[in-house]
């Protein structure tokens, strides 16, 4: 069904959906990594284009895949509600206990502060083109999340702008985050135990079709 492939002329990975069949039965892909990755992690992801409009719903997200939902927590780090929305939303789950702390130092705007709640913990990113046409027609961005004790935290750079430790980075470099801008989502762990809500996480990239 040729839903996913490298791309030979850009060595980009594509992920795609069937659009020559109707939706009812069109084929769709779901990835989900072995591994879990534990508090103490660093999550990058370098997208050139994100598929938009009526009846996508795309994701690139983490979840404790063997748990019950959501006991071990949710990270959803690239999800535009569905359809049409043009900034992303940056979202944490879990079971009661845990609320966006009020000193949160984040340059992206509020919108659900409740982690239990079926949004989840919700932040909308205020830059321009961080989804959507806007998203396309920029060449997309990159997307980086780190999973701390302090917290878990969230940015975005539009295509040709992520600090100089992503831009240059190959396979055994290491990061340093102090010269990073402030976070578009920044989730302290001053109102929720981190290490205590969310278990080591399985990263998940789909399109999902409604």
């Amino acid at each position: 069904s040729n839903l996913t492939y490298i791309d030979p002329n850009t060595n980009h990975a594509i992920i795609r959906v069937d659009n020559a069949t109707n939706i009812t039965a069109a084929a769709t892909v779901k990835i989900t990594t072995k591994d879990a990755y534990p508090i103490g992690g660093l999550v990058v992801i370098d997208v050139w284009h994100i598929p938009y409009g009526f009846p996508v719903w795309p994701s690139f997200w983490m979840l404790v895949t063997d748990v019950l939902w959501p006991n071990s927590g949710e990270i959803d780090i690239i999800e535009a509600a569905v359809n049409n929305l043009d900034s992303n939303q940056y979202a944490l789950h879990t079971t009661s206990g845990c609320f966006l702390g009020t000193n949160s130092i984040q340059s992206g705007s509020i919108l659900q502060t409740n982690y239990s709640t079926a949004a989840g913990c919700v932040v909308q990113e205020k830059k321009p083109n961080s989804f959507g046409s806007g998203f396309a027609q920029a060449n997309g961005g990159i997307f980086a999340t780190q999973l701390d004790v302090s917290g878990i935290y969230m940015w975005f750079w539009p295509r040709g702008s992520p600090p100089a430790s992503i831009s240059r980075a190959n396979s055994s470099s290491t990061m340093n985050l102090t010269h990073w801008v402030t976070p578009t989502a920044a989730y302290s762990s001053n109102a929720c135990n981190i290490a205590q809500y969310f278990q080591p996480q399985q990263l998940i990239i789909d399109i999902t079709l409604c």
